[in-house]
């Protein structure tokens, strides 16, 4: 049986999660309610994150508070993918410090759902009692039993001073390129449960023949994504122009300055079938053959 201290804990903890997520999602509802008061201009546009009508009929503002508000998951999805919206609000001091308020909330609600998931299954077990149990509100009630946590850890991306132009890409062919030593990809293969096996042991030997200071290369094909790349301007170096590149996930709220700039932003809703002329990719620099299959390790190029 779980004992007295345990279950202090667990009820403790239980009741983080609780107070955590309520004042998360109060937190959205005060700056869904300041978006339709203090913001400025709104561009969300239709787009196939958004479900059934409020796709088609809705207005910007319509369709940005459903954005913001995306916190749990729709019939048939398991999770696995984030939706990300496209858009721009621009508003006032005031809804940029509750953007503020609402990212600092929901790091706060992920702090304590990263804690949940240290401890053991039977502790696990005695938190979801206690929240079921709890009675300020209950699973059903609070929605947290459809809550998709990934949409609730999204930031939402402010900027206090106004790009001149958004441009939001897809990039349907990326890679994420990890450099590694050759010692680190050992420690990683030995971390495969069967390790024991032939196929591992011929990868162990291949990659103990290095320096243990050798470079290797982890490649991982990611799924087609949206960017938005940024240009500004900075008028205190000569109008020298900055670039920045983001992967926001909802609407980006910039703050309306009193000297008004106005900002291009375009939209990319699909991604674009044609292949676009590149300089040479990182992954162009290793060898076509995968060094290590297992983790995906490849030797760069002589």
């Amino acid at each position: 049986m779980t004992n007295d201290l345990d279950l202090v804990k667990c009820s403790f903890l239980a009741m983080k999660i609780i107070e955590s997520f309520e004042k998360m999602n109060d937190s959205i509802a005060v700056f869904c309610d300041l978006l339709q008061t203090n913001s400025v201009k709104i561009e969300v546009p239709s787009q196939k994150e958004f479900f059934g009508e409020i796709c088609q009929t809705s207005s910007d503002l319509e369709r940005a508070i459903v954005a913001y508000k995306d916190i749990w998951f729709h019939a048939n999805e398991d999770g696995r993918s984030t939706r990300v919206f496209q858009g721009v609000v621009f508003g006032d001091d005031e809804l940029i410090r509750q953007a503020k308020l609402v990212n600092q909330l929901k790091d706060e609600f992920h702090s304590n759902v990263i804690k949940l998931n240290k401890l053991s299954a039977k502790e696990k077990r005695e938190i979801s009692s206690e929240i079921k149990k709890s009675s300020r509100t209950s699973l059903s009630r609070l929605g947290l039993g459809r809550l998709c946590l990934k949409h609730c850890y999204r930031h939402i991306s402010i900027f206090e001073i106004a790009p001149r132009k958004i441009n939001y890409c897809w990039y349907a062919n990326g890679k994420s390129i990890k450099k590694i030593s050759a010692k680190s990809a050992e420690e990683r293969l030995l971390s495969i449960e069967n390790n024991a096996s032939i196929h591992i042991q011929i990868q162990l030997n291949a990659v103990r023949s290095l320096s243990p200071t050798y470079e290797l290369a982890i490649v991982q094909s990611l799924a087609p994504h949206i960017k938005a790349n940024f240009i500004f301007i900075d008028l205190n170096s000569n109008n020298k122009i900055i670039r920045k590149t983001s992967t926001p996930a909802l609407p980006i709220v910039i703050l309306q300055q009193k000297k008004h700039i106005e900002t291009l932003v375009n939209f990319t809703l699909e991604p674009s079938p044609e292949k676009r002329t590149r300089k040479t990719r990182s992954d162009k620099l290793l060898d076509d053959d995968v060094f290590l299959p297992s983790i995906r390790a490849f030797k760069y190029k002589k």
